[in-house]
């Protein structure tokens, strides 16, 4: 059950992500470096504050969900109320604070109207979290998709009209609703009520159990944002729009990561919770194939970086081709990186990932404060990258006796030995199109995949096996789910 829905919404996310690669790079060629780089400034803004409006409840919920199911109606209840609640609140600090930050008008106004989204967030997340919790995957897939058709309909006609950044958050505000809308209408499709409960005396013992999630939450959201709020302020917006291009590249790619992790979280705690020795010999797969899936993306994504960045935009991004030159290599690291938080919170280390989190966000405001005014784009994107190294380093050491990772370092050594021949690949068609340059080296990599025994054709079976149909008949064994892969959530960043 857990690879046919995870294959089947990885599917429909893979529509999502394709639709909204191609409404990127409209987006950017029509604001341009300046007019994106508002837009990029208002949503870090937004993104770094955002732990205010939802305080890390959402994980908490689903984690608990799906392991009592028969608690969902009252903890969603109770969940939609306090985030109403606190999303008021987070719209009027957000807009204060652009006020007191000296932002001209129309980004204030544009602050302003991404902070009012999470009064739609509040509900539509909300009911997502009961989603995943009961494994609905579905569900979270067809509203994700909603939300990226309407944005990115409305977002091209708004634009072509030409109504800017302002209008392209007024795109991502209709969607934003309509996703809202039709997850009320699933859930009531389902037989169960939403009903908004004032339990105001659960309300404090909810918030503290979700505040380890809510601090990991603040803690990635400083690391992943603070960055294009620090170009502005030591640089230009049209710097901060040039970054967030490739950035959004990288993010985009990113999401898938996203997407599988959150289709395993529920899945693992399930797991966990009736066979831990399974479960952990199942964390290892589950990292092996992220490693697959990423690191490609971060050898050939390098090497092609600049004539990528040149065929996508224009050659006056060609600080946006340094940009993906260097972030690309942070790809395979933030894969992992997610995936083991999600592990931590399996194994209820949601404190100790959370103390880790911080950690990190303290290492990239640091290494910014002497990286950015030194050396700008290359600056920034080079702490991106070794933030997530330290990540990896600290989940080392916080997991070292609770046998996670692969025994065999083969996980390693074979895929690194695929990359390379790919990035071979890569380099000798380098002055080659780049839409012709790209797919060879992905043939090359997965013709070594299974030169080098990476991986089983056993295992592509599997996954083709995953797209065909047949009927549901429970949650998957323990010791069968051996190998799982799923999909990720819509956003233009």
């Amino acid at each position: 059950m857990v690879v046919r829905n995870s294959m089947y919404n990885l599917g429909v996310q893979v529509v999502i992500k394709l639709v909204s690669f191609g409404f990127m790079i409209f987006v950017i060629r029509q604001l341009g470096a300046t007019e994106f780089g508002k837009y990029s400034t208002a949503a870090a803004f937004v993104a770094i504050l955002m732990v205010l409006a939802d305080m890390g409840i959402g994980s908490y919920i689903s984690r608990e969900i799906a392991q009592d199911e028969s608690k969902a109606e009252f903890l969603l209840g109770n969940m939609i109320a306090l985030r109403l609640t606190l999303s008021t609140g987070f719209i009027v600090v957000t807009t204060a604070l652009a006020l007191l930050t000296g932002y001209n008008a129309d980004l204030v106004l544009g602050i302003f109207m991404i902070s009012s989204s999470q009064l739609l967030f509040a509900v539509q997340s909300s009911v997502d979290a009961v989603f995943l919790g009961t494994q609905r995957l579905g569900a979270v897939a067809l509203a994700g998709l909603v939300n990226q058709l309407i944005l990115v309909g409305s977002g091209v006609l708004i634009l072509l009209l030409g109504y800017g950044f302002l209008g392209l958050i007024v795109a991502s505000l209709l969607g934003n609703a309509m996703a809202c809308l039709l997850n009320i209408w699933n859930f009531r499709r389902s037989g169960k009520r939403i009903r908004l409960l004032f339990y105001f005396g659960y309300w404090p013992g909810l918030l503290k159990r979700s505040l380890p999630f809510g601090i990991n939450q603040l803690a990635l959201s400083f690391t992943y944002k603070l960055d294009s709020l620090m170009l502005g302020w030591f640089g230009t917006l049209a710097v901060v729009g040039m970054y967030n291009t490739a950035y959004n590249l990288i993010f985009t790619l990113s999401t898938l990561s996203n997407s599988i992790n959150l289709a395993l979280f529920p899945h693992m705690t399930r797991q966990f919770t009736r066979n831990p020795v399974a479960a952990r010999r199942n964390f290892g797969n589950y990292l092996r194939y992220l490693l697959l899936l990423s690191l490609p993306m971060a050898v050939i994504g390098s090497i092609l970086a600049e004539p990528l960045a040149h065929f996508l935009f224009s050659r006056a991004y060609t600080q946006s081709g340094l940009a993906l030159k260097i972030l690309a290599w942070a790809l395979p690291l933030m894969f992992l990186n997610e995936l083991l938080g999600y592990i931590g919170a399996t194994l209820h280390m949601e404190k100790s990932i959370a103390q880790l989190r911080l950690v990190l966000a303290g290492s990239n405001l640091g290494m910014n404060l002497v990286a950015i005014p030194l050396f700008g784009i290359a600056g920034a994107s080079t702490t991106t990258v070794l933030t997530e190294a330290i990540g990896i380093g600290l989940f080392i050491y916080l997991f070292r006796n609770e046998a996670i990772f692969p025994a065999s370092p083969a996980w390693l050594v074979r895929p690194g030995l695929a990359a390379a021949a790919a990035g071979a690949g890569a380099f000798a068609c380098h002055d080659w199109p780049v839409w012709l340059s790209g797919p060879l080296a992905l043939v090359v990599y997965t013709g070594s995949l299974l030169a080098t025994g990476a991986i089983k054709p056993a295992e592509f079976k599997v996954l083709a096996g995953a797209f065909a149909r047949r009927k549901d008949t429970g949650p998957v064994e323990p010791e069968s789910a051996d190998l799982v892969m799923a999909y990720p959530k819509p956003e233009l960043n």
